[in-house]
């Protein structure tokens, strides 16, 4: 398996010291790695930011990037597990009058 594919890696959960044996395996998403080029002045005020809240500056960047996806309900909602649900559409409350667009089919009746 590659990196970066999107497949789901297999990670020891535990290991115990002396015999080095795996004691339960979990399925882990592996994330998507990407370059980001950044002003230097805005990597500083996010990396001040993720140091005051004990965060990585990626963590920091991931979690900013999640809220503000949530705030524009861009984000699909979690289902029970954690993992997010396909997008089924708008979010509630998006709707033309609200500066949206109406659905597909319907040219604004």
């Amino acid at each position: 398996m590659q990196p970066g594919s999107g497949a789901a890696v297999r990670r020891p959960a535990g290991m115990t010291p002396a015999s080095g044996r795996e004691r339960e395996v979990t399925l882990v998403p592996e994330k998507k790695r990407f370059l980001l080029r950044i002003d230097p002045v805005i990597y500083d005020a996010i990396q001040r930011w993720a140091a005051d809240e004990w965060r990585s500056v990626n963590g920091q960047i991931e979690y900013l990037l999640r809220e503000a996806l949530r705030r524009a309900g861009r984000l699909p909602a979690p289902v029970r597990g954690g993992r997010a649900q396909q997008d089924s559409g708008p979010p509630a409350g998006d709707s033309e009058g609200e500066g949206g667009s109406p659905p597909p089919g319907t040219r604004g009746r």
